[in-house]
């Protein structure tokens, strides 16, 4: 159905402040890209992406991963280690290392990038061993947004999709 420029369809009446007619201007989206306090312009990527990302970037420790595509990337690898724990039971656990062994590279890469987007080095992944406090910390940077623009890891996502 065509749209009247005004955003109206001819079955709807153009919208009135009492007598005079109201100027209406079409507000134009962009699409691919959420604007907010959440989003901040990074790129919509949904669940299958962020895998597809994480598995095509299997090796790769440089670059920059959007706090979207870490956190599907790594639900994926939660339910796919809850799968394997289910499937196998608690006795046998040759599928739960075979998973770990297939999933760690990408599980750690996937790290280093989100690091990346923050403008902190891969290295600070050895937090994890500095007990409890270490992976907190961790949680925290993970969660939080990455640099706006472009930082010592490269552009941001937005940029190189």
């Amino acid at each position: 159905m065509n749209e009247p420029e005004s955003g109206f369809t001819p079955e709807d009446p153009p919208p009135t402040r009492g007598d005079k007619p109201v100027k209406v201007q079409k507000v134009q989206r962009t699409r691919g890209t959420r604007k907010g306090r959440l989003g901040g312009g990074a790129p919509n990527i949904g669940f299958g992406q962020a895998i597809s990302l994480g598995f095509r970037n299997y090796f790769n420790f440089s670059g920059r991963a959007t706090r979207a595509e870490f956190w599907f990337f790594r639900l994926f690898l939660g339910i796919i280690n809850f799968s394997a724990d289910l499937i196998e039971g608690p006795q046998d656990i040759t599928l739960t290392l075979i998973v770990f062994a297939t999933l760690i590279i990408p599980d750690l890469s996937s790290q280093v990038r989100r690091l990346h987007d923050l403008n902190k080095s891969g290295w600070w992944l050895l937090l994890h061993f500095a007990v409890c406090i270490g992976s907190l910390v961790l949680l925290v940077w993970f969660c939080t947004e990455g640099t706006r623009g472009k930082n010592d890891y490269g552009p941001p996502r937005s940029e190189t999709i």
